[in-house]
């Protein structure tokens, strides 16, 4: 039997190629008529088109495709409001796979015990890695799992990968800022003490923008881990030897949570003191007083390009590693503002 191709479906149900491929791959960014879209699933079924994808993709083996997701940060999970979102674009493009194809999911976590025995357990054919870590852990994942993407902020490199840059993130916020007029731009988040992983990239941005900013002689940052606890404790230590600081340069919103409050509790005003800004837009960044403003992370898009980075992989046996760029976007709130009129 011949390969059902999209443009054999375009011109069994008259419509062109790229409605096709948005229907079939559950793209809802543009709409299409609801009797269209029926016509180009039926019309698939009919002429064997989720038949030949799933006979490709099982083609190494009869077993069903087994795929994890794993947590590689001992301090990262499907809780955190970033990840929570990474992993329902997962689910949702796992869910589409598993109408077309026998397969197992798992998640993984390397702060539960017996880590490694289970991902050795498990024999995955792929894997998405989340987090951030140690070279050694990515070495042994490498070592074990036939085919790894990794989808986040801070790329690993020697595998597929989706990302939304952080480092360029972080440049882009220096960059911000210095728009508005400020120079003492300071920074808080991994550094220093993270410096065990491998694919932590935000400072270095930071460091960067600096630089292309001609603003090296006013760098100060603080090393934080994501957390708004330890974004206040830094923000703190920060204000105590630095209290010319006019704007803060946040490694995510969790950490701009603890440095904002830090700010109130010391009778700075929000941005007319100090200004700043975060990187990944969670959800409750828009409800905090002042909102945050940071930049928005595609999140649920990591997630499921992912899962589609996965199909290519097995579907076409390409043996070179791909890189998926998503992009950010400022998005302006009421945290930071222009040093001009402070």
């Amino acid at each position: 039997m011949a390969e059902v191709k999209l443009k054999n479906i375009a011109a069994e149900c008259g419509v062109s190629i790229s409605t096709v491929s948005r229907v079939l791959s559950g793209d809802t960014k543009r709409k299409t008529n609801g009797e269209t879209a029926r016509r180009i699933l039926e019309t698939a079924s009919e002429m064997g088109y989720f038949d030949e994808k799933s006979r490709r993709l099982m083609a190494q083996g009869s077993r069903p495709l087994s795929i994890g997701c794993i947590f590689i940060s001992d301090h990262e999970s499907v809780v955190s409001p970033f990840f929570s979102e990474v992993v329902r674009g997962i689910q949702s493009e796992i869910g589409e796979l598993g109408h077309y194809v026998p397969l197992d999911f798992h998640t993984v976590n390397i702060a539960e015990p017996g880590f490694e025995e289970s991902v050795r357990k498990l024999s995955l054919d792929s894997a998405i890695i989340l987090g951030r870590s140690p070279l050694s852990t990515i070495q042994f994942l490498k070592d074990t799992i036939p085919h790894l993407v990794y989808a986040g902020l801070n790329s690993i490199g020697g595998m597929d990968e989706v990302l939304c840059d952080s480092r360029s993130g972080m440049i882009e916020a220096v960059r911000y800022l210095r728009s508005l007029g400020h120079e003492r731009i300071a920074y808080i988040g991994p550094a220093d003490r993270q410096s065990d992983l491998y694919n932590e990239h935000r400072f270095d941005g930071y460091r960067q923008g600096m630089l292309e900013c001609d603003l090296s002689q006013w760098i100060q940052y603080e090393d934080a881990y994501l957390s708004a606890a330890d974004g206040y404790e830094s923000a703190s230590r920060l204000f105590s030897r630095a209290s010319q600081v006019t704007a803060v340069v946040c490694a995510n919103d969790i950490t701009a949570v603890g440095v904002m409050k830090f700010l109130r509790d010391s009778g700075r005003g929000i941005p007319q003191d100090v200004s700043v800004i975060g990187f990944d837009n969670i959800e409750s960044s828009a409800f905090l007083q002042p909102a945050l403003t940071t930049f928005d992370v595609p999140k649920r898009e990591l997630g499921r390009f992912a899962v589609k980075t996965i199909v290519d992989r097995r579907m076409s046996s390409r043996a070179c590693d791909i890189v998926i760029k998503l992009p950010f976007a400022l998005v302006e709130r009421q945290s930071c503002g222009s040093i001009l009129t402070t």
